[in-house]
């Protein structure tokens, strides 16, 4: 019943998001949405919120999209504010309108609550659920939107196109589709821009009457751009103690030994040993460690995934980019870069007795993960104006800027070699698992 309960109250919020503007400033209706009942997966809200829903939200109501992004945003770095230490400073974002929901006490006076970590990561699944779909209409022209389809599962783009007579087809007409629906992310993510009023939508999808015609511009209370603080506050979740982090490790302001004293890297962050890591430091390998990992990298690949929708090489490039390759919009990025690379490197399919390899977890599935990550983070560059600078000078800035480029160049004969070796080992294992005496002792990659 507790959980019947829960996410039918979180349908009704999103079934409300779709029908009228909700604002920010609704306190009860985010409670009621980010934090009622018992803690909510990926696969539920992904159930709740199918595609065209999503769409509807953005063409008739994009207040209400807007406002989900925020509060979710605002949620999460509330909960990184409350946990994170960063060298023995405590993690800020200078956002003042950055609150956490209040709830009435006995006197009925609005009391601030802690944000659980159950709120945190709900706000980090709908994010996560949110991003495919927000992206695709700024990358894709508005008479290929009736035909793209998304997997309801993971949010991307299908290549097969599911026929118009279809019912799972979108029913959104092109002629629907307004300018600033078109341009969602350009007004919104780097603009911190909405609009208020406009057309209501009802339950079949027709316009209703009774509210204002001429939509008014409103803006959101914040002074970085709501994409830079989706960014940092998806990476700031990466690092949160006995969450994503060992609850063994200890936190100092030690710097990095070597060449990466001027890489932004801060060591007692990082998930594991490796590049710039003492090795005695422990990691570790506690499945709800690994897991809410998983959490953080597959919300990483949701913000890049503007990528796919992509036809050549003149599409704008997609919006997060430079904040997750710059440290001076994201400062954790450098060690972010560190901790996957490590997670590769420390990797061992191998096991030292006979079918002990075969006993995984999902560490597996993160270095796979991780691996598509780096990828992207490494053919990303970092975009600013090119008038007046001359080729070399470019090629100065984009390596000030790029941090994964940085940490990558910054690395040494010994850290080459360990970076060389952890990856020889996944690229040999197939063949090293067939050579055993007793077949299938040792376990193959499930990918390659």
């Amino acid at each position: 019943m507790g959980q019947g309960n829960s996410q039918l109250t979180m349908y009704k919020c999103i079934a409300r998001l779709s029908e009228t503007d909700v604002l920010i400033d609704d306190n009860d209706f985010w409670v009621d949405l980010l934090t009622s009942g018992i803690p909510v997966s990926y696969p539920d809200i992904a159930a709740m919120m199918p595609c065209n829903e999503i769409r509807r939200m953005r063409l008739y109501h994009p207040a209400s999209l807007a406002s989900l992004l925020y509060k979710c945003t605002e949620q999460i770095h509330c909960f990184a504010e409350s946990k994170l230490n960063i060298g023995g400073t405590k993690y800020s974002t200078k956002e003042a309108s950055f609150k956490p929901l209040t709830l009435p006490d006995v006197s009925g006076r609005p009391v601030p609550q802690e944000v659980s970590v159950h709120t945190a990561n709900r706000c980090l699944h709908i994010i996560r659920r949110l991003m495919p779909t927000v992206l695709e209409k700024t990358l894709v022209k508005v008479p290929d939107v009736a035909n793209l389809v998304l997997d309801e599962k993971t949010g991307f783009p299908v290549s097969a196109k599911v026929p118009q007579n279809s019912p799972d087809a979108p029913q959104i007409k092109d002629e629907d589709i307004s300018s600033y629906a078109a341009q969602f992310c350009y007004h919104v993510l780097e603009n911190n821009l909405t609009l208020l009023g406009g057309t209501s939508v009802g339950a079949s999808g027709a316009a209703t009457s009774g509210v204002p015609s001429q939509p008014q511009a409103h803006k959101l209370p914040i002074e970085s751009p709501l994409s830079t603080l989706i960014a940092n506050g998806v990476v700031a979740m990466g690092f949160i103690p006995n969450l994503s982090m060992s609850s063994r490790q200890q936190y100092s302001d030690e710097p990095p030994a070597g060449n990466f004293k001027d890489s932004g890297i801060v060591p007692s962050l990082q998930w594991s040993a490796g590049i710039s890591r003492n090795p005695g430091v422990p990691g570790t390998k506690r499945a709800p460690v690994i897991s809410q990992r998983r959490h953080i990298v597959k919300t990483l690949h949701a913000l890049l995934s503007g990528q796919l929708y992509c036809k050549d090489a003149s599409t704008p490039d997609n919006i997060f980019k430079n904040s997750l390759v710059d440290s001076q919009v994201c400062p954790l990025v450098p060690t972010l870069v560190c901790s996957l690379i490590n997670a590769i490197v420390n990797y061992t399919p191998y096991g030292t007795v006979a079918f002990s390899s075969h006993m995984v977890g999902e560490e597996e599935m993160l270095v796979f993960e991780t691996a598509q990550l780096l990828c992207l983070l490494f053919d990303t560059t970092p975009f600013f104006s090119e008038e007046g600078v001359s080729p070399a000078d470019l090629e100065t800035q984009i390596f000030e800027k790029h941090s994964a480029w940085r940490v990558l160049l910054a690395c040494g004969t010994k850290e080459l070699k360990l970076i060389l070796g952890g990856l020889r080992n996944l690229i040999v294992n197939r063949s090293y698992s067939k050579v055993t005496r007793t077949p299938y002792s040792q376990r193959a990659l499930s990918r390659h």
